[in-house]
């Protein structure tokens, strides 16, 4: 049984690695956040998904281009958005994050900081992981 031990740890300790390595990291989502606050149309079109759903707070639905096109006219801007809580579940080619997030937007002429639930789903296109859908769910103050 001894014998049998050290080797069943290094192949465990392998398949976790491989598996970290098809999660989508960190980077991914702090690219995707600094896109966002800065309007940086090049890197949103690189990490979302062609076919993105995207679910505001308040029930309105955008898609990747209506998202990128709301942020370039500055018609919605994010002025700061940090997560408090993220729990990332890793399903091969595909990623669920749920968590809670506070967030600081801008739409129109009304400024509003609140914080919200929320799940977006990540989805491996190639070697690069794209955000598929974002819903949120705005919390009482």
């Amino acid at each position: 049984m001894k014998r049998i031990f050290p080797p069943v740890l290094l192949i465990l300790s392998c398949c976790s690695f491989a598996l970290a390595q098809t999660a989508p990291s960190s980077t991914s989502k702090v690219d995707r956040v600094q896109a966002m606050i800065h309007a940086d149309s090049s890197t949103l079109a690189r990490v979302l998904a062609d076919d993105l759903t995207y679910t505001h707070t308040n029930g309105r639905v955008d898609t990747k281009a209506q998202l990128i096109a709301s942020l370039i006219s500055g018609r919605l801007t994010y002025e700061a958005i940090d997560y408090e809580q993220s729990q990332l579940r890793n399903y091969g080619a595909a990623a669920v994050n749920t968590g809670l997030v506070t967030m600081q937007v801008k739409a129109g002429e009304k400024r509003l900081r609140f914080q919200a639930r929320f799940t977006s789903v990540y989805v491996k296109q190639g070697e690069h992981w794209q955000m598929a859908a974002w819903q949120s769910t705005r919390l009482p103050d």
